[in-house]
């Protein structure tokens, strides 16, 4: 992945169109400490209504975790810390007027 790249709805949509009421972000960079890149995808959701994004696919190279959503889950959580951080596969449904922060790992 780029170091910086922004996304549409769909991940392998790069063209955001000018009237977006979502768009994504991903942020890569070599950790040395780790010996391995840091991978942060970002998706903002300004619509008043649900939206279903897809996230890039990491070619067999790890997962999608979620690590922060505004909205909040059944438990009333916002913030997952590791070991926590629930797997997301592809998609994801992004609640109105929310914020959700994905970071992805090693399988």
């Amino acid at each position: 992945m780029d170091p910086i790249h922004t996304y549409n709805l769909n991940a392998e949509e790069v063209d955001i169109p000018r009237d977006a009421r979502t768009f994504c972000v991903s942020f890569t960079g070599y950790d040395k400490n780790k010996g391995k890149d840091d991978l942060v995808y970002i998706a903002v959701n300004t619509y008043w209504e649900d939206v279903t994004i897809t996230l890039p696919n990491l070619q067999g190279h790890g997962a999608w975790h979620l690590s922060v959503n505004t909205y909040g889950d059944e438990n009333g959580r916002y913030c997952y810390p590791d070991g926590q951080d629930p797997r997301i596969d592809s998609t994801f449904i992004l609640r109105p007027r929310t914020v959700a922060v994905f970071t992805g790992k090693d399988h």
